[in-house]
């Protein structure tokens, strides 16, 4: 608990301390980003009330924008309710264990319809992967990174959803439900880190996109 507690601590300002440093490099600014995503999710809602004179071309989109931010809102909660017991060294109860098990089958439900809805878009091409004929090594541009990022949220958001339901049933024993609240634990904790820093990268790319 405790090696998971520092752990948790230092990934969480590492990661925040580069997301300031990220936004404030191509200027911007996290209330910024926080109006920015407000904005698109209402834009997104509002839009969608026009649904049968949109084209199906422009419905997706909508439905993909929604998924995503209503995903990433859940996620949120999600990590809110987690990580503040475990930063003040404490377990996961009362009101945070409350908010964390109500919204955690809708965050299930929305992360797969999200991993569906944007699994073509993000697959790799030669124009996300470079390889230097004299270094021997493969690089990714923003776009690559973003897609390589997207993939691994859908990978860590599998393993921490099947090992918190496995750990509900008696089937692996007292080491094994350990074993399987750990996988939980930690997979949680790198869908963190890669949520801060794609929302980042997708914030900068977005900005880039516009000019």
């Amino acid at each position: 608990m405790v090696i998971y507690r520092v752990l948790s601590i230092i990934v969480i300002v590492a990661s925040l301390y580069w997301l300031f440093s990220f936004l404030k490099k191509n200027e911007f600014s996290i209330g910024k980003v926080v109006n920015s995503f407000w904005d698109n999710f209402k834009n997104s809602v509002g839009k969608l009330k026009g649904i049968k004179s949109n084209s199906l071309q422009t419905n997706l989109n909508l439905f993909k924008r929604f998924f995503y931010l209503t995903t990433l809102f859940l996620f949120l909660l999600m990590a809110v309710s987690a990580f503040i017991p475990v930063l003040l060294g404490n377990t996961l109860s009362d009101i945070f264990l409350l908010v964390h098990v109500t919204v955690a089958p809708l965050f299930s439900i929305f992360i797969a319809i999200l991993i569906i809805l944007f699994a073509h878009s993000n697959r790799l091409t030669k124009d996300d992967v470079m390889e230097n004929s004299e270094e021997q090594k493969i690089k990714f541009n923003q776009k690559g990174y973003l897609k390589v990022i997207f993939w691994l949220v859908a990978l860590f958001s599998v393993s921490a959803m099947i090992s918190i339901v496995l750990n509900m049933f008696p089937i692996f024993g007292t080491e094994g439900q350990v074993y399987l609240l750990d996988v939980h634990k930690y997979s949680t904790l790198l869908l963190l880190l890669l949520v801060i820093f794609h929302s980042g990268l997708i914030t900068v790319n977005s900005k880039q996109n516009l000019k």
